[in-house]
């Protein structure tokens, strides 16, 4: 990598971008309840299959979101610590997932 600081800045700006516009889905209970989430860490939409509903077991449906919500959330971590590997060797401490 150039060690220009405005090629630095100039690419953490790309990255910024690519992590916002990044979409992952998370799913849970076999996709049966599915989470999709932006970069940016807003949820764009949330399904739950029409038999749990009709199920009705509360418990289970609340359960089954939370495990969707964090398997979005990893894959986005996931994602935005693969963009941030170019960074690694340049000073910023090391990223653990």
């Amino acid at each position: 990598m150039n060690n220009n600081p405005f090629d630095m800045f100039s690419k953490m700006g790309e990255i910024k971008k690519a992590i916002e516009s990044t979409i992952v889905e998370g799913s849970a209970g076999g996709n049966m309840v599915k989470v999709t989430l932006r970069g940016n860490m807003q949820v764009t939409s949330l399904s739950i299959d029409e038999t749990l509903i009709k199920g009705g077991d509360k418990e289970m449906i609340e359960s089954l979101v939370i495990s969707a919500m964090n398997d979005a959330l990893k894959k986005l971590q996931d994602s935005m610590l693969k963009s941030l590997l170019p960074f690694s060797g340049s000073g910023l401490p090391p990223f653990e997932s």
